[in-house]
């Protein structure tokens, strides 16, 4: 299993409104735990995501597993295997819904649990990493009570803290909540204390992602991708740090 215990860690990335760059920061970290030798599993519940375009592989196969989310759940497990999607390049699995705009909001709370339980089930994961929509629908709150930890972005902008203050306090979520700036400019113009809550961390912004053109601009910022691992260690603890170190070395040993 991971180098910081003996069970899957379940991450989840969380706004209270949309443009927050969840999807990307998501991605990145996945891309940076699976080129460090762990385990990873990308699982986007978002209604609309983008991020098949980012990635290589078939990601065709959400609707399937659904349908026997729904109707056959005992044999979930097995369906995982089939309906996974890989990205070889990147190196980890993934699950992405593309165009089941319906079934998605037809999904339940206990559907979430269930699609989760099985992935820890499978023990072949150390991370599974979920892409959760900006919204309070069933499938999103349950994720988040499964959480390990929610990373939940924020930009400095004063609506968006208006909705998080909101939002963080209707939901009652307190100790594994770590808010995240994101597309820090080098300037804060708003804070958190509203919140009692400190910000974890700041990711910066970037200027070439404003509108684009090619999905290879993603990967494209080895910046962001830096400071995102930076950041899973502040919020995972020096354990893991040096627990990491020491497989990296035993691997390049």
């Amino acid at each position: 299993m991971g180098a910081l215990t003996n069970r899957t860690k379940v991450l989840s990335f969380y706004s209270s409104s949309g443009s927050s760059g969840k999807s990307i920061t998501a991605l990145h970290l996945a891309k940076q735990l699976s080129l460090r030798g762990e385990r990873v599993f990308y699982l986007s519940l978002e209604s609309i995501s983008a991020a098949s375009l980012w990635l290589n592989g078939d990601s065709g196969g959400f609707s399937q597993l659904l349908y026997y989310l729904k109707s056959t759940p005992d044999s979930l497990a097995p369906k995982l295997q089939l309906y996974k999607s890989h990205d070889a390049r990147l190196r980890f699995d993934y699950l992405i819904a593309n165009d089941q705009i319906r079934e998605m909001y037809e999904m339940s709370g206990e559907h979430a649990k269930l699609l989760v339980e099985a992935l820890i089930a499978l023990d072949a994961y150390d991370f599974i990493l979920i892409d959760l929509e900006s919204s309070i629908y069933p499938r999103i709150l349950k994720s988040l009570e499964l959480s390990d930890y929610i990373l939940w972005l924020v930009r400095d902008d004063l609506n968006d803290f208006f909705k998080t203050k909101a939002l963080y306090k209707q939901l009652g979520l307190k100790s594994n909540v770590h808010f995240v700036m994101n597309k820090y400019t080098g300037s804060q113009m708003n804070d958190l204390q509203a919140l009692d809550k400190k910000l974890t961390c700041k990711l910066p912004y970037i200027p070439e992602w404003k509108s684009l053109s090619s999905p290879e601009q993603v990967w494209q910022s080895a910046i962001f991708s830096g400071q995102v691992y930076e950041m899973f260690l502040v919020i995972l603890g020096r354990s893991y740090s040096q627990s990491a170190s020491h497989l990296e070395g035993a691997a390049a040993s």
